[in-house]
């Protein structure tokens, strides 16, 4: 074989298989990926799906959105739970806020259950533009059942939190002083996600880490909208601002 062909026969047998390190990525991180909602004994169904979330920490660590936290009914004797799916059953248990960053709309819940492996949280500065990532969760919420599932996009920009504007002028003088600021930033990426998915994790497909926690897509007009037209952005919150909220590992 000439010595070209060699060299690129080489070159074909070092490339890294995206697709399976994707699959394995997904089959490791999605016995800790839970729902988060409500639970009551007096209503149908006695699980109420709110958002995702996933284990980290010591096992009984719970991420998830702050938005993602339903206002509990007393009335009905509601109180916050996840709701760890087992194919067509799923386990319920209650939870209770740890920590909460609303600025950063961040929560940290402790589950009641058993502990449950955890994923593994990168580093403060390792979410790179450019990078693929793997969105897991539940898209719709319970209209589709627990049973997560994946997007599939990458970093596109890291930006600061603020709502866009269409013009310059159109920006408020908060968002400006934002701007001026040390504003929270957010990961900016080429993925769709859909009511349900906030609060799961962004995992980083070449390390198997995560990266950041999905905060929001960007939908014009109401959630019938978002599902019917979902726009392809969507926006995460990097765990430089979850790491202080988690317990030391």
């Amino acid at each position: 074989m000439p010595t070209a062909l060699l060299i690129a026969a080489s070159i074909v047998a070092l490339r890294p298989s995206h697709g399976a390190d994707a699959a394995a990525v997904v089959a490791s991180a999605k016995p800790s990926i839970v729902a988060i909602g409500t639970f009551s004994r007096l209503q149908n169904p006695q699980f109420r799906f709110a958002g995702s979330g996933f284990v980290a920490g010591n096992g009984r660590q719970i991420v998830t959105s702050a938005h993602v936290l339903p206002i509990l009914d007393p009335a009905r004797n509601e109180v916050l739970a996840i709701a760890i799916p087992l194919g067509q059953q799923s386990r319920v248990y209650e939870a209770r806020p740890q920590t909460i960053n609303r600025d950063a709309d961040l929560a940290v819940l402790e589950s009641s259950g058993p502990a449950m492996p955890a994923l593994a949280i990168a580093g403060v500065d390792e979410a790179q533009e450019g990078n693929e990532v793997l969105l897991l969760g539940f898209p719709i919420g319970g209209a589709l059942g627990l049973f997560p599932a994946v997007h599939r996009g990458i970093i596109a920009a890291i930006t600061p939190m603020i709502s866009p504007a269409s013009t310059s002028s159109a920006l408020k003088a908060s968002q400006l002083t934002v701007m001026r600021g040390d504003p929270i930033t957010l990961l900016q990426l080429d993925a769709t996600t859909f009511p349900g998915n906030s609060g799961g994790p962004v995992i980083d497909t070449g390390t198997g880490r995560v990266v950041g926690v999905v905060n929001l897509g960007l939908a014009k007009g109401n959630r019938e909208s978002a599902i019917q037209y979902p726009s392809g952005i969507s926006y995460a919150i990097p765990v430089r601002y979850l790491l202080p909220l988690l317990p030391l590992r």
